[in-house]
């Protein structure tokens, strides 16, 4: 018998038993191992959560997170970061209230599925997100003049809302631009969320902003510094004031027709042209 090769497998063994040991929160593929409620620190594997789960500790997740139909993921603590994609199913929630997420790759939020976080989270997404009808998109700094875009919220790869019920973007600094139609969307203001469509302040969106086709109850684009335009059309606000596109400063042109009400606001900084409703906001 090879004395020297029974030595070296056992010192294999005994590392990779001192590794598992080291490890217990390491994830297998395709399994939820927040059962039990919360998910414990560590390194996991293409994770899928089906179950209500709370993280309050540090989590990385190599291979993409699904959180599946049923599933509810609170962040409030630590930090969640994902390589590889975040999936919602429809119905799946992703709740970030503290500590931060970090995401690189594709963000997909289904049909009835959200995707909230509010100050004091931090927030940076380098990936497209894409939002599916009802579904909840919110990035919401509620001190905005406290919440440096750069630092708290972040995405690289612009925005993507077909038949969106919410999009709600207040303190964000957006890479890429933001399209939106059909059901609610508003992208400035300081007001609260009261129905599908919300105001929101002091967000950085480099790309052109087109919200079309949007039958919101609140619509409104305020204060928002835009690299790349914006075209406002065919939207119609269930509140008589809606439609607001006030102390925007836009790079690119801006463009309003066949909303209801008419566009209206004032105080627009804008390089470009200003066409249609707007030529005068």
């Amino acid at each position: 018998m090879n004395v020297h090769r029974v030595v070296r497998v056992a010192a294999v063994v005994s590392v990779l038993g001192a590794a598992l040991v080291m490890n217990p929160a390491a994830g297998v593929a395709g399994t939820d191992p927040c059962a039990g409620g919360t998910l414990p620190p560590g390194g996991y594997t293409s994770l899928h959560i089906n179950t209500a789960c709370a993280i309050s500790g540090n989590v990385g997740v190599n291979g993409g997170l699904t959180v599946d139909t049923g599933g509810a993921v609170t962040v409030s603590g630590g930090g969640l970061r994902i390589n590889g994609g975040l999936t919602l199913a429809p119905g799946g929630s992703l709740r970030v209230t503290a500590g931060s997420l970090r995401e690189n790759g594709s963000v997909d939020v289904g049909a009835g599925a959200s995707l909230t976080a509010q100050s004091p989270a931090i927030v940076r997404e380098n990936g497209r997100i894409t939002v599916h009808g009802n579904g909840d998109f919110e990035l919401v700094c509620l001190a905005p003049a406290k919440c440096a875009p750069k630092t708290a919220y972040s995405t690289n790869g612009g925005i993507v809302a077909d038949a969106s019920a919410s999009i709600v973007l207040r303190g964000v600094r957006v890479n890429g631009g933001v399209s939106v139609g059909q059901n609610g969307v508003s992208i400035g203001g300081a007001g609260a969320p009261s129905c599908a469509a919300t105001s929101m302040a002091s967000n950085r969106i480099n790309g052109k902003v087109t919200v079309t086709g949007v039958p919101g109850c609140a619509l409104a684009m305020i204060s928002n510094r835009i690299n790349g335009g914006l075209a406002f059309t065919n939207n119609s606000s269930a509140d008589p004031t809606g439609n607001e596109i006030s102390g925007n400063n836009i790079n690119g042109g801006l463009d309003c027709s066949g909303n209801t009400p008419a566009a209206h606001g004032s105080q627009n900084v804008v390089n470009g042209p200003k066409t249609g409703e707007c030529a005068s906001l």
